[in-house]
């Protein structure tokens, strides 16, 4: 499989480290033009993350830091009264590092709209190499289960590039 552009490898090398992605999975991202549909969007529109719908690997969690915009750590509930302390990745999303001003902002966000949400739902996808789980995160103000806030609650990924803290990979 070759690619065209310089441009083009980066961004897929990127997505392959930043969500882990197998080589199945990159050769699949490659051959549905993810580059091309992310260049096509167009400026000042935020790109429109897919939101996840399988509730496969779905837990309920804890904030317990927020590291950085796209990094938190959170107490998961694995069922069974087994509580696991991970550093959790956010999936599809590359946000500026906490020490500049863009970072402490997002930072900022995420820890406000985590203190206040009565229900956290992570969906992990695998780990990456730094050993961090990969995941998309979903939370609700009121309290609906973990069901409701996966398919109903709101979708912190895409909040953030929304919001302009974060960029889509």
């Amino acid at each position: 499989m070759q690619l065209q552009h310089p441009d083009e490898r980066t961004f897929y090398e990127s997505l392959a480290v930043d969500d882990a992605l197998s080589v199945k999975r990159l050769a699949a991202a490659i051959q549905d033009g993810h580059y091309e549909s992310v260049r096509a969007q167009p400026k000042g529109k935020p790109l429109q993350l897919p939101r996840p719908t399988d509730p496969s690997y779905l837990y309920t969690a804890e904030p317990r830091d927020v590291i950085d915009t796209d990094t938190l750590l959170l107490d998961i509930d694995l069922g069974f009264e087994v509580i696991r302390r991970q550093r959790i990745r956010l999936a599809r999303i590359d946000a500026p590092d906490r020490t500049t001003p863009e970072g402490a902002a997002g930072r900022r966000f995420v820890r406000e709209q985590l203190a206040v949400a009565r229900s956290i739902v992570v969906k992990t996808v695998k780990t990456d190499l730094h050993g961090r789980y990969v995941a998309h995160v979903f939370y609700a103000f009121n309290n609906r289960g973990i069901e409701s806030t996966f398919l109903k609650g709101r979708y912190l990924n895409q909040e953030l590039i929304d919001k302009g803290y974060a960029n889509p990979v």
